[in-house]
């Protein structure tokens, strides 16, 4: 665990799940059908995204208690892993902030307990349980090498059945409480040490003799699994190890009868002269090799609250939630919710990645969903894997890098799901995700879950006839899409483009739907189509004069045409007739000023001509006759009909 002696510090654990639904989780957690993962008594699968969080209990009052799992939650870890009782690793333990101690007749006699104590592990559990957060729940850490950091001791030199009166008191007190996973040993194989896993087994049995709801753990040596020395007593194994981390947890994947799992320690931030890649590979390899109940991520101050510089050299734990670490752990939960990570299976036979695995530090963690729909590959190195693209269930295969360092993703193209494909990252510490291309799915990191429909229109106004361009902007990723246009038309487009032919005021509604629900949006009068408006023109004057060439006379007629505001009309065609010589239909067209001019036929004498407009014609305008202020006009000037 902590030990000084170890490779690091270990001090309890905060366990962060993450639940695929947005709901409240619906405790306990359970072992789901295959085996394999956590869900709640809905079937809700639930990944722990963890950190140490030993000390809490003895060394956090209250308002640290809700600073501390605000941050947390808002984080997204969403489980804890601490000490009911604090043996060393406190300010003053094993008092709690309070000077509450947890056994009233002192650290060797567990029969009797302290109700103030305990109340306040009440308020801590259910201040966490308010914040869907799991707690992995030691009740009783023995410590390293059974050594004086834990409670190893004291329950030695205690009896069997005082053991079990306290397994059994425990039991009976949070046997509805529901948020918990109860952890038994503690960096140590109790079977290694006199009378020490009779008194754990006593423990562990009296709890379960009254509790039936909830599921437990141990927490066992450096290099070694829980199923290893603890197996009599556990529903849930734990891997451990700072020297190799790939080889245990391949271990105890490929174990006989294996129990379901989760990385519960390694190398702690600020501890070890650890690295951030070094804390993402501790993640990443047990996310990808089978670790299906989650990860747990340590910091020092975190791990025991400020209480002991000589650890890392650090107090300040508040400033430490914004750790690289502790951002990086979260976005990698963030990872492994955007996809379904529950049916995750490692490539340890080489199928997907057929070439360019890597060992040692260079290892490339990598798993295929058991439906071929997600292939996610950790690569700690620049350096070429190559893969085996027809295991992407699908004709195409859309391919992705993701840092988590930040959350971002790069879409690297779509592929076809045949043959194999090279990739190489150009930075270290890059994780590839490969997508079946018409899953539906949100970019990685982007959390999945019931969408919320939005879109905008363009134009949402105009005269009929008027064609509009939707656009959907709906969050969380929906697959489906399904348009009312309010006029008695409908798309399942996502950006579809619609005419409105009449004018109204229509109301547009669009519903997004993904696996995890719908969502409805309704704008209301959105899109406003008016009548187109007519143009209407008449005949603002007609003036004739004679013209002479030779013998030869004619008359000619320049009619001006102008709108409903006086203004010039081109193009319009005029058309009348001139009284002489045979009152024979005659045209013209108005140019820019609006004046068409038109010419009669031949005069051999001397006339007055006269000219009358019977009609003008332009394409898209009314002629309103009744407008015109002199449409029959002579020589002499304007006539009335």
């Amino acid at each position: 665990m902590r030990s000084k002696f170890l490779l690091g510090c270990i001090v309890g654990f905060l366990i962060l799940g993450f639940s695929i639904s947005a709901n409240a989780v619906n405790w306990p957690l359970r072992i789901s059908a295959n085996g394999n993962y956590l869900e709640d008594q809905d079937g809700v699968p639930f990944l722990i995204v963890g950190e140490a969080a030993w000390s809490m209990a003895a060394q956090l009052n209250p308002s640290d208690i809700i600073k501390y799992l605000d941050d947390r939650q808002a984080k997204g870890f969403t489980a804890i892993f601490f000490n009911a009782i604090e043996h060393e690793f406190s300010s003053n333990p094993p008092y709690n902030y309070a000077g509450q101690h947890p056994f009233s007749n002192g650290n060797s006699d567990w029969s009797l307990r302290n109700e103030n104590y305990w109340s306040y592990i009440d308020y801590i559990l259910n201040e966490e349980k308010k914040r869907d957060i799991l707690v992995y729940l030691f009740a009783a850490y023995i410590g390293y090498q059974c050594g004086g950091e834990g409670w190893c001791a004291e329950m030695v030199s205690q009896t069997d059945a005082v053991m079990t009166g306290y397994g059994e008191w425990l039991g009976n007190r949070y046997a509805k409480q529901g948020n918990i996973i109860w952890v038994h040993g503690g960096d140590a194989n109790a079977n290694s040490f006199a009378s020490a896993y009779s008194r754990v087994s006593a423990i562990a049995n009296g709890i379960k003799s009254k509790d039936a709801n909830h599921l437990h753990t141990a927490h066992s040596a450096p290099e070694s699994s829980a199923s290893d020395d603890y197996a009599g007593l556990i529903d849930l194994n734990t891997t451990y190890s700072y020297s190799d981390p790939q080889r245990e947890i391949q271990n105890d994947y490929q174990r006989v009868s294996a129990l379901p799992f989760t990385y519960i320690e390694g190398a702690y931030e600020n501890e070890h002269s650890s690295t951030v890649m070094d804390w993402q590979r501790q993640a990443l390899t047990a996310y990808l090799g089978g670790a299906l109940l989650g990860h747990f991520f340590g910091n020092c101050p975190i791990w025991h609250f400020g209480s002991d510089p000589s650890w890392c050299g650090l107090l300040n734990w508040q400033a430490q939630l914004e750790s690289v670490g502790s951002k990086s752990m979260a976005n990698i939960g963030r990872l492994m919710k955007s996809r379904e990570w529950w049916k995750l299976q490692p490539d340890y036979n080489t199928q997907v990645v057929i070439s360019g695995k890597g060992s040692g530090t260079s290892y490339k963690a990598a798993a295929r969903a058991s439906d071929g729909k997600t292939v996610m590959v950790w690569f700690p190195a620049v350096s070429k894997a190559t893969i085996e693209m027809s295991k992407i269930n699908g004709a195409q295969a859309k391919a992705w890098w993701w840092n988590p360092n930040d959350n971002t993703s790069t879409l690297i193209g779509t592929y076809a799901g045949t043959g194999t494909r090279d990739f190489t990252p150009t930075n270290a510490g890059r994780v590839l995700i490969i997508d079946v291309d018409n899953a539906g799915l949100c970019a990685p990191g982007q959390a999945p879950g019931q969408p919320t429909a939005n879109f905008f229109g363009n134009p949402t106004s105009g005269l009929s006839s008027l064609i509009v361009s939707f656009t959907d902007q709906s969050t969380g990723c929906p697959t489906e899409w399904d348009w009312d246009f309010g006029d008695g038309h409908t798309s399942t487009e996502q950006n579809p483009i619609h005419p409105y032919e009449n004018p109204g005021t229509y109301s547009v509604s669009m519903t997004a739907t993904n696996a995890y629900g719908s969502n409805t949006i309704e704008k209301s009068n959105y899109i406003s189509v008016n009548q187109v408006s007519v143009l209407t023109i008449h005949v603002n004057n007609t003036k004739v004069i004679r013209k002479s060439v030779g013998k030869s006379r004619f008359g000619q007629a320049f009619v001006t045409v102008v709108d409903s505001h006086n203004l010039p009309v081109a193009g319009a065609v005029v058309y009348g007739f001139f009284n002489y010589p045979n009152n024979t239909t005659k045209s013209g067209t108005t140019g820019t000023n609006g004046v068409a001019l038109i010419s009669s036929d031949n005069v051999n004498k001397v006339v007055e001509f006269c000219f009358r407009v019977t009609n003008v014609i332009l394409d898209g305008a009314e002629y309103n006759s009744t407008n015109n202020l002199c449409a029959y006009a002579c020589q002499s000037g304007c006539r009335s009909y």
